[in-house]
């Protein structure tokens, strides 16, 4: 875990000293299946998909420079809902990307889309995709995503509608939910 924090600490402070990204700008990053992140099917495992696409985030949230509010206390993110679709398998050795995106927002949560593309004959081919909620927080409790942009200087900022992908997730998301907060006891077996 110490060596998982580290990683991901310098990755945070490498993406810092990339230039700003605006809101709604995808971010790419570029990786190789290694065996090290494969398991015995020789295909990039489904625990690492979750591990990369946090570099991701990190970047993304990097790059809107959020290094002093984040060390400050100020601001800090969790994520509240995640649905992974795979699509096609990315075998190992092959080269693939992940391309992080902002695609809406409402008052409380900041939809985020992460995708795994590969190169297959000229053409990208979209290998598994990720579908992600996220909350901004302060002070550990939940902060109006208005007052989260507000603090990146993007006050006027006007999320575009919701993906009909993402409205059909958000709904079932928050049916679970529901059912969830009902049934949240075990019952003794």
């Amino acid at each position: 875990m110490l060596v998982y924090t580290m990683r991901l600490a310098s990755h945070f402070l490498w993406y810092a000293k990339k230039p700003k990204i605006q809101a709604f700008d995808s971010i790419s990053q570029n990786y190789r299946a290694w065996p090290w992140i494969c398991d015995n099917n020789l295909h990039v495992n489904n625990a690492q998909y979750l591990r990369l696409m946090e570099f991701g985030r990190v970047e993304w949230i990097a790059r809107m420079k959020l290094l002093r509010p984040i060390l400050r206390g100020e601001v800090s993110f969790v994520v509240a809902g995640m649905s992974m679709l795979f699509r096609r398998e990315i075998r190992w050795m092959r080269r693939f990307r992940i391309e992080t995106r902002l695609v809406a927002f409402d008052q409380k949560w900041l939809f985020l889309q992460q995708d795994f593309v590969f190169d297959n004959a000229g053409s990208s081919v979209i290998a598994a995709r990720g579908l992600l909620r996220i909350q901004p927080r302060a002070q550990k409790a939940a902060m109006p995503v208005d007052d989260f942009f507000a603090m990146v200087g993007l006050s006027e900022l006007v999320s575009p509608p919701l993906p009909e992908e993402f409205a059909h997730w958000q709904a079932s998301s928050d049916a679970s939910l529901a059912q969830l907060r009902t049934n949240a006891e075990i019952p003794n077996r």
